[in-house]
C-alpha cells in the first residue's frame, strides 16, 4: 500500500520528530487499533481455555501478547505525555504504522467480500421471495 503525504502539508519536515509531531494524533490512533487487536486476540484465548486446555503454542502465545501489550503501552503513554522517543521507539511507531496499515487493507479486502456475498444474497431473497408470491397467485387462481 503506497501512501503519500500531501505535499502542501508536509513539504518542510526534514525529521522524523517533526513527522511524528504532525502525525501524532493518526499514530496513536494506529498504535490504539493494534493494541485493540492483540487484547482481542488475547481475550480469544482466555474464552477458548474456559472449553478446553491451551496448547503449548498457545501459551506461548498469550505470553508474547503480554510481553507486546506492555511495549506498545509504554510507547503509547510516551506519544500521549509527549515524552522524548528513542531510535527504538521511532521504529516502533514504523512498524505499528506499517502493521496496522496492513490490517487495514486486509479489512477492507474482507469488507468488499462481504458485501458482494450480501448483495447477492438480498438478491436471491427478494427474487425467490417474488417468485413464491407469482407461484402463490398462480396456484390461487387454479
Amino acid at each position: 500500500m503506497k501512501v503519500q503525504l500531501p505535499k502542501d502539508k508536509y513539504d518542510s519536515i526534514t525529521t522524523k520528530e517533526e513527522l511524528l509531531e504532525a502525525m501524532r494524533e493518526p499514530v496513536k490512533s494506529a498504535l490504539n487499533l493494534l493494541l485493540d487487536t492483540l487484547y482481542n486476540r488475547k481475550d480469544l484465548y482466555d474464552e477458548i481455555s474456559k472449553s478446553k486446555d491451551l496448547t503449548e503454542e498457545e501459551k506461548n502465545d498469550i505470553i508474547h501478547i503480554e510481553n507486546s501489550c506492555k511495549v506498545y503501552e509504554e510507547l503509547r503513554e510516551k506519544l500521549i505525555n509527549k515524552k522524548e522517543l528513542s531510535n527504538y521507539d521511532y521504529n516502533l511507531v514504523g512498524l505499528v504504522c506499517a502493521t496496522v496499515a496492513t490490517l487495514m487493507g486486509q479489512n477492507i479486502e474482507n469488507l468488499k467480500f462481504a458485501s458482494t456475498e450480501l448483495k447477492r444474497i438480498g438478491w436471491k431473497i427478494v427474487h425467490l421471495k417474488l417468485d413464491s408470491k407469482e407461484d402463490n397467485k398462480k396456484d390461487s387462481k387454479s
